[in-house]
């Protein structure tokens, strides 16, 4: 099917045109809106049975999670810039599962433990044949397989530097390393940077479209290339000395190696990093996501964050709750260029709504 073509989506040129553009910090019309809504009328298949399951053999169990899948697909109904899209990841930050961290399967995540003592010294090894792996690329190929031409497979999130050491070797001991081996953790760096596009290259492979378009995970977005969304959760515990020279210059070569880049800024001890951020030419966009007991994402506490990354020229993708008139302020504010809005409406009608206020006002 042509990749321009969603089953579940009649508008998704459209919607690609407008997010094309906001990777640009253009406009086709109004501001990119993505506003997904529940399905009305809709009949839900059965849920699949859990009784007896336990974590593990859920996430590894290919037709057990498209079932939900389908379930998902047929409650939901993707207004704007919203698409139809799925994921079957191993958790955030699969990668370390691929280079030896044993997985702590829950029904709400996965967690990744430390190499055990006698791995500690060394570095990431790519091991092709590891069951978790493999099995992700099973997985993977199934998602895409059961989503041709009706919705889209979802890059899994990889995750990659500082954040998949502190899960190869403890969240302390990576503290530590940073004081007492700084050698050793750029080496590490080196060596994931490479591993990372072993392991970014085949899952690209796995769900790419025709015309090399992909989307990413969690985070509701799509570009019509390599993409991939960029994160150091673990710079909420270090200086931006630090940051500046164990994170920026591999986050930066690796935004010169893909072609469409956000970064997670995640809570408000990230926000020192801003600055490193945008500072790399090679990064296209900032999601911020205010982190638990802080104000939503549409509050008016986060707009001189959003003035400068505009500013220096990145683009805003802001994942919030419904709330129309903190949204309409947030464009009244910033403008509408280089915003990515999106949220969950709770109708269709509100949803409906919100986007004829866009096509009004947001333009």
């Amino acid at each position: 099917m042509n990749a321009q073509k969603l089953e579940l989506k009649a508008d998704w040129p459209q919607a690609r045109r407008r997010l094309a553009a906001w990777w640009r910090g253009e406009l086709v019309d109004r501001v990119c809106l993505g506003v997904v809504a529940p399905r009305e009328g809709a009949a839900l298949p059965p849920a699949p049975d859990r009784t007896g399951l336990d974590p593990a053999h859920y996430y590894l169990d290919a037709d057990l999670r498209l079932r939900e899948i389908e379930r998902a697909m047929a409650a939901a109904a993707w207004l704007g810039e919203a698409f139809p899209n799925a994921s079957l990841d191993l958790g955030p930050g699969s990668m370390a599962l691929y280079l030896g961290s044993a997985p702590g399967f829950a029904w709400d995540t996965v967690w990744y433990h430390p190499w055990p003592p006698a791995a500690q010294g060394a570095l990431p090894e790519y091991d092709e044949h590891h069951p978790l792996w493999v099995r992700h690329q099973e997985l993977i190929a199934a998602l895409a397989q059961a989503a041709r031409g009706r919705y889209l497979p979802n890059l899994p999130d990889l995750i990659e530097g500082l954040d998949i050491l502190a899960s190869l070797r403890g969240t302390s001991e990576l503290l530590y390393d940073l004081v007492d081996r700084p050698a050793w953790v750029h080496a590490a760096q080196e060596r994931l940077l490479d591993l990372y596009f072993r392991y970014y290259g085949r899952c690209y492979q796995l769900c790419r479209a025709e015309d090399g378009g992909v989307s990413f995970t969690a985070f509701q977005v799509w570009a019509p290339g390599r993409l991939a969304k960029l994160q150091c959760d673990f710079s909420a515990m270090i200086s931006p000395a630090h940051f500046a020279e164990f994170v920026a210059p591999y986050l930066r070569r690796q935004c010169q190696r893909l072609d469409y880049t956000v970064y997670h800024l995640d809570g408000p001890a990230a926000i020192p990093h801003l600055e490193h951020l945008l500072a790399i030419p090679e990064l296209h966009a900032i999601q911020w996501t205010p982190g638990a007991g802080a104000p939503d994402v549409w509050h008016p506490d986060w707009h001189p964050l959003y003035r400068r990354t505009r500013q220096a020229g990145k683009c805003l993708l802001l994942i919030g709750g419904y709330d129309p008139a903190a949204m309409d302020q947030v464009v009244r504010t910033l403008g509408p260029q280089g915003l990515y809005l999106f949220t969950h409406a709770p109708s269709g009608q509100a949803a409906r709504e919100l986007l004829t206020h866009a096509h009004r006002h947001w333009c």
